[in-house]
């Protein structure tokens, strides 16, 4: 089996990220993507640092991925109290996802190396040999995150133990540079999509219908939680707007 870990903040989730997600489900060949959203983030290091509460996050994303048995949402980093470093939630995957497979006696594909996935022109790797993982995992993991934080790799926690048990896959878009390194990974393009959770939160904020960027079932946990909005709104175009439906009849 083949599982992408795909952390962040999620803050709301939007249609970018279930994007990623399936660009890198299709692209890299795997199996299932599992969105973790963050408890105490590193690097905001406080945990009412996103605008939303960590339940109302993975909430949101349990909404937005109803339906997709190919994803699913663990609760292992909101429900920690402390900081959620990446090489704490690989080592809790590596252990559980490996325990899984050997209990469940899951087929499993040959994992002497992460082969080249190169299934469509969208998909590349730096290195035509693969990317190794531990001898004593029987499923692949992977990695999914954006340039920024592929950049930034190199100062993260135990980034050689990190680099041991998951291989990176890095989300480009269009102008997306990557510095030269002997990190081994695999690149996924996507289409330019300008989606930000932050735009998003000023959106509601300021009674802007984020319309075809969130989910509708995203968009009514909001209404219905009164999330990112500072002060609640009487008869908003966002939330209170009727849905006008054309209705044609035809005749055979």
């Amino acid at each position: 089996m083949r599982y992408g870990i795909y952390g962040g903040g999620f803050d709301p989730v939007h249609l970018g990220h279930l994007l990623v997600a399936e660009s890198c489900l299709r692209g890299v060949g795997l199996d299932r993507v599992i969105f973790v959203p963050t408890g105490i983030s590193p690097h905001k290091n406080a945990k009412n640092s996103y605008a939303a509460t960590a339940i109302d996050r993975y909430n949101m994303l349990l909404l937005a991925l109803d339906g997709y048995e190919e994803f699913e949402v663990s609760r292992f980093e909101i429900d920690r109290n402390t900081i959620s470093y990446t090489i704490d939630t690989l080592r809790y995957f590596h252990n559980k996802l490996n325990n899984v497979a050997k209990n469940t006696n899951q087929n499993y594909r040959n994992n002497n190396s992460h082969t080249n996935p190169a299934v469509n022109s969208n998909v590349n790797s730096n290195v035509s040999s693969g990317v190794k993982i531990g001898v004593d995992s029987v499923v692949e993991i992977f990695l999914i995150m954006g340039c920024d934080m592929f950049c930034d790799l190199p100062n993260w926690r135990e980034v050689d133990e990190i680099l041991k048990l998951a291989a990176p896959i890095v989300v480009l878009r269009n102008g997306s540079n990557l510095p030269e390194t002997n990190i081994n990974y695999i690149t996924v393009n996507m289409p330019i999509i300008d989606l930000a959770s932050s735009k998003i939160r000023n959106m509601i904020e300021n009674n802007i219908p984020p319309r075809f960027q969130i989910t509708k079932e995203t968009l009514n946990y909001i209404k219905k939680n009164n999330l990112y909005k500072k002060n609640e709104v009487e008869d908003s175009f966002l939330f209170n707007r009727r849905e006008h439906r054309v209705h044609r009849e035809e005749n055979f």
